[in-house]
Order: structure tokens, then C-alpha cells, then sequence
């Protein structure tokens, strides 16, 4: 019997962000600044594992550190993943 298992998807039809980044994106929002920061440094980490960042987690990236108001440089996790 096939696994009825998915994959979770970071972002549904036409680029829209899933349910699921959005409760993401509104949990990371109610944290506190300490925990903000534990949680941004763990989906690096987790960006960097993964061995490659595609547009969807680039995107995520984006906007985690935009729902609490820090920047992102794309370019240097880019260069710690290699």
C-alpha cells in the first residue's frame, strides 16, 4: 500500500504562502525578541542542512525576518550552505 505521506509544501498554487506558513509566520510574530532570534537561526540552519535553497524556502527566509522587523542577507546563508 502507497504512503499517503507528503511532503510539506512552503507555498501552494501561484506562489501563494500555504496555511500552514502563514500560522508559522503569525506564531514567530508573538514570540519574544530572544526567542524571534532562536527560531530565525534555526530556519537558517535548517536552509543550510538542506544542501540547496530553493524559491520557496528564499521566499520563507523573507518573510519570517519581515514579520518581525530584521533584515535578511539571502546572499551570505547562500554562502554558508556551500
Amino acid at each position: 500500500m502507497a504512503s499517503r505521506w507528503r511532503e510539506p509544501r512552503l507555498a501552494g498554487r501561484r506562489g501563494r504562502a500555504c496555511p500552514d506558513a502563514a500560522r508559522f509566520l503569525e506564531a514567530l510574530r508573538t514570540l519574544g525578541k530572544d526567542e524571534q532570534a532562536r527560531v530565525l537561526r534555526l530556519l537558517v540552519a535548517a536552509t543550510i542542512i538542506d544542501g540547496r535553497m530553493a524559491w520557496a524556502e528564499r521566499r520563507l527566509l523573507r518573510e519570517a525576518y519581515a514579520a518581525v522587523d530584521r533584515a535578511v542577507d539571502l546572499r551570505a546563508v547562500e554562502r554558508l550552505r556551500v
